[in-house]
């Protein structure tokens, strides 16, 4: 948690925006044919302060893919739900926030692919990479 400094009251009035810090663990990399099976989301308001967090393994339905990768088994995902029944509470997670991660296009994608999937909404208007964003401001990461 970021303790309130003397920069956060003006980046908070410059940037006045409640974020949802999102991850995503799926069984590939194409949003078409593989699917998510772990999210996971912090709020945190314009102030930079911690507001909740919320996590869920899913179901994909299919083989996990790259255990090595994300260390989720098949067994582990079995009394997950799918993705659908997690639909509802995503999208209110979500809404009227910025979606920020690293890559966010990838995550953006995967929960894109699957709302559409569920026939589901997913209100999502603004995006925050953190890829891009070290990129942009030259960071030495």
């Amino acid at each position: 948690m970021v303790e309130a400094g003397p920069f956060l009251p003006e980046a908070a009035r410059r940037y006045p925006h409640d974020y949802a810090l999102v991850d995503v663990e799926t069984t590939g990399l194409n949003p078409d044919q593989d699917r998510i099976i772990q999210i996971a989301i912090a709020h945190v308001g314009s102030h930079g302060v911690l507001q909740r967090t919320w996590s869920t393994l899913v179901n994909p339905g299919c083989e996990p893919g790259p255990v090595h990768i994300h260390g989720l088994t098949a067994q582990h995902l079995a009394e997950a739900p799918p993705y659908v029944s997690v639909a509802d509470d995503l999208g209110r997670l979500l809404d009227g926030r910025v979606l920020v991660a690293h890559n966010a296009t990838f995550d953006w994608r995967f929960l894109a692919a699957e709302a559409l999937r569920a026939n589901h909404e997913l209100p999502v208007s603004r995006r925050l990479c953190t890829i891009a964003l070290t990129r942009h401001l030259d960071l030495p990461v």
